[in-house]
């Protein structure tokens, strides 16, 4: 057989495998959103109605932080994103980043809309924005990476997915390493594709990775390994206020 022929149907069966175990692992995500209860604040259960006054002996609640105000609007904002509805995810990642401008991931959240929606150049400022902030943040390199890659840059994309994968703290390496494999294949390097799908599932059996995917649940992250109009939908959450 021709050797390169050969080289390029195993790259084809790296590529299968890889992106088989990022989509597992992107479908376990589906759960990384929960949406902890803002407690005595207007509209929630154990508020005290809006129109009475409480007595003077009524303790007071507490104006909610602009952090956590943006840190729950930022997950409801990718709650929206993942079930397919872009307009109410933009509500929400303004809310937040009214609340706290500097808030890495609605930035990057936001930059995912945008580029679902082909707002390419929206998409790109928030990103960047994302990075002026926190350069070194790897779900934000990730996600840039990606963004690079579907709109036609693969080759400059594979310096995000690696700066993503400097972070020794890293919980999704194996998102990165598929990520890196499929858009080095666009690019046509097929020894560089080979390499970073090869070294994906074992970054993924790490107890790094494999405690990373644990932990996700109750915390905010947005990671992509395919494109966005293949990821599973969750059913459309109702509007919360804060």
């Amino acid at each position: 057989m021709n050797p390169s022929l050969f080289r390029l149907r195993t790259l084809v069966l790296c590529l299968g495998a890889g992106l088989a175990l990022s989509v597992s692992a992107q479908q376990k995500q589906l759960e990384w959103v929960t949406i902890p209860p803002v407690m005595n604040a207007p509209g929630t259960a154990g508020a005290p109605p809006a129109t009475i006054a409480p007595d003077s002996d009524t303790p007071q609640a507490k104006p909610v932080d602009p952090k956590y105000r943006a840190k729950i609007h930022t997950e409801l904002a990718a709650a929206y994103f993942q079930a397919g509805n872009p307009k109410a995810a933009l509500e929400e990642t303004g809310i937040a980043l009214a609340a706290d401008p500097e808030n890495v991931q609605a930035y990057s959240v936001q930059g995912l809309v945008h580029a679902q929606l082909k707002e390419n150049a929206k998409a790109e400022a928030d990103f960047q924005k994302a990075l002026r902030i926190a350069p070194r943040n790897p779900d934000v390199n990730n996600n840039y990476g990606w963004f690079l890659c579907e709109t036609g840059q693969p080759r400059q994309s594979i310096q995000y997915f690696l700066n993503a994968l400097k972070d020794p703290l890293y919980e999704t390496p194996d998102v990165a390493y598929a990520n890196a494999g499929s858009c080095a294949l666009k690019a046509g390097d097929l020894d560089g594709a080979q390499e970073y799908l090869l070294r994906g599932p074992v970054a993924g059996r790490t107890p790094r990775a494999q405690a990373g995917q644990q932990g996700r649940r109750g915390q905010l992250c947005v990671t992509v390994a395919q494109p966005l109009s293949d990821i599973k939908r969750i059913p459309t959450l109702p509007q919360r206020e804060f």
